[in-house]
């Protein structure tokens, strides 16, 4: 078992280290020209001007990049298992200064984690975002091919995962966790550290002491212990023919039944119900099934606290009564 703490201080201090030195700058495939010019005067005569002629130079392309691990925390695998497409998300920062194809590329098998994530035809998938830096398939953009990032631009990807229904023997334990890395490699990787007239603007292009090259790691937590919680209501009235017509005046009774599913312990937990508009709370009504740690009643809610539960607790079960008004 890893201890997620240490491995989230790491990363960042890995990101605190990034060098910020490569800044945009000029854009590649400007012109910088300039000429100089001379003036005298021979004797009695007019000022003389001579020019030392028109020099230009073209901005060259630096191709840098970096990524970034851009959830705010460790990213839950909620169980059972299977689970499917759970969502990394990434950010591919273009540090250079002019427009560059990036190759967006995922690796499952990190090594010293607890288990790898499914490898199949829809494990992992990779997104482009579509600007709004939320992971969502259905507006973002798969990647096909390499991805153009504009100068001083930063694209969120998400990288989409399956966890498979495995054996406790063989399959990922509770709080296991899988780590996934992506790297960003630019499409002029290969090509040497100075590539002349490969640039924008048809100016030579430099790779950056990253050799055009950026990845960063995410982290999934497989969290097997799961709280279920259902809600349901009676209705009971002293006027209609059936009795249960929700009319002013009638009570409904609810009833909250929660239960841990998993071999781990929930910590800590608290139910809070908000009493509904147009109702009122009826007093002593609230009970509780087994009993537990504390309760409060206040104008507004109802408040319960169990404590640590796990699965040996069993079905917890609340019920309280509300007036029509």
């Amino acid at each position: 078992m890893k201890r997620i703490t240490a491995v989230t201080v790491a990363m960042l201090l890995c990101l605190a280290l990034v060098p910020s030195a490569w800044a945009l700058g000029t854009s590649a495939g400007n012109r910088i020209v300039n000429e100089a010019r001379a003036e005298y005067t021979i004797g009695s005569s007019p000022t003389i001007t001579a020019y030392s002629g028109t020099v230009g130079v073209t901005v060259a392309e630096l191709v840098d990049a970096v990524v970034a691990w851009a959830d705010a925390n460790t990213v839950s695998v909620l169980g059972p298992l299977p689970v499917i497409g759970v969502p990394l998300q990434f950010t591919v920062s273009n540090l250079g200064n002019g427009i560059e194809d990036w190759t967006i590329s995922v690796d499952n098998q990190v090594l010293g984690d607890d288990f790898q994530p499914d490898s199949s035809p829809t494990s992992p998938l990779i997104y482009r975002d579509n600007g709004d830096a939320t992971c969502d398939t259905a507006t973002d953009t798969l990647v096909a091919g390499p991805e153009p990032i504009l100068a001083d631009s930063v694209i969120y990807f998400c990288v989409y995962n399956d966890f498979s229904d495995t054996s406790a023997a063989t399959g990922p334990a509770d709080l296991d966790i899988a780590w996934v890395s992506l790297t960003a490699t630019s499409t002029h990787a290969a090509g040497g550290s100075v590539q002349p007239g490969a640039g924008d603007g048809l100016g030579d292009l430099v790779l950056a002491p990253s050799g055009g090259v950026g990845s960063d790691t995410g982290i999934y937590q497989v969290v097997l212990t799961v709280l279920n919680m259902i809600k349901s209501y009676a209705v009971a009235d002293t006027i209609s023919p059936t009795g249960t017509e929700p009319i002013p005046g009638a009570v409904i009774t609810y009833t909250i039944e929660l239960g841990v599913q998993g071999s781990g312990t929930a910590q800590g937990v608290v139910v809070t119900d908000p009493f509904p508009t147009d109702t009122t709370y009826v007093p002593g009504s609230l009970s509780v099934i087994p009993a537990p740690a504390g309760t409060a009643v206040g104008a507004t809610n109802l408040t319960v606290n169990f404590g640590d539960l796990d699965a040996a607790a069993g079905t917890q079960t609340i019920n309280f009564d509300v007036t029509i008004n």
